[in-house]
């Protein structure tokens, strides 16, 4: 990728953590102490502390955001989405087999948010939606205020159950869902439930009994 030394400049001033992370371990003998590239990157993330990685996470979600459509920077793009963002996200995940199972025990004891986050926040819900809220809008219309006071019991408990922004992440990637707290809200992911629970017992308090 060759790109000139002030769109390299610009990028850096974007993600300078990330930037400098780039320029320390991808040295010019880089190949000759890992594997491949992922190695590179998991060698670095793993040993992040969780708020290193939630701010490794915001830069990269910037530095996405300002990727354009040339062949350098498309690229880039690539190695963003299908790499650096799902490595970071996924450093505390559980492993890959263990995914079904949990999968069905999440879905069963909270179905009402299985819905809203794995069923409406899918990974095309930005083509329909402008804002997260307006995907809470479309699903919480849809339900009987009897669903929607389930929904608010199953937050009430995942509050609970996933007490750390770290938790809350964790459940997110186990369910798969499109939604991004920080990407698509700007906020953390406790911040995030903290908000959907006030979102939810707003709806709830405009209903009529």
């Amino acid at each position: 990728m060759t790109t000139s030394p002030e769109r390299l400049r610009e990028l850096g001033r974007l993600a300078p953590h990330i930037y400098d992370f780039l320029a320390a371990d991808f040295n010019v003998d880089w190949d000759l102490d890992h594997l491949d590239a992922e190695a590179v990157y998991r060698n670095v993330l793993d040993g992040l502390l969780p708020s290193e990685r939630t701010l490794y996470l915001f830069e990269a979600h910037l530095l996405r955001n300002a990727l354009t459509d040339d062949e350098n920077d498309t690229e880039r793009r690539v190695v963003v989405d299908d790499c650096f963002i799902p490595l970071l996200r996924g450093v505390h995940l559980v492993p890959d087999e263990m995914r079904p199972v949990d999968l069905d025990e999440l879905t069963a004891r909270f179905p009402r948010f299985w819905t809203l986050i794995g069923g409406y926040f899918n990974d095309d819900w930005r083509d329909d939606y402008e804002t997260a809220e307006g995907v809470y809008d479309d699903a919480l219309r849809r339900m009987t205020r009897s669903k929607v006071e389930q929904l608010d019991a199953e937050l009430e408990s995942i509050a609970v159950d996933f007490p750390t922004g770290d938790d809350v992440e964790r459940l997110l990637d186990a369910l798969g869902t499109g939604l991004d707290p920080l990407l698509d809200t700007g906020r953390t992911p406790a911040q995030w439930l903290e908000d959907l629970r006030r979102y939810v017992r707003g709806d709830l308090g405009a209903r009529t009994s």
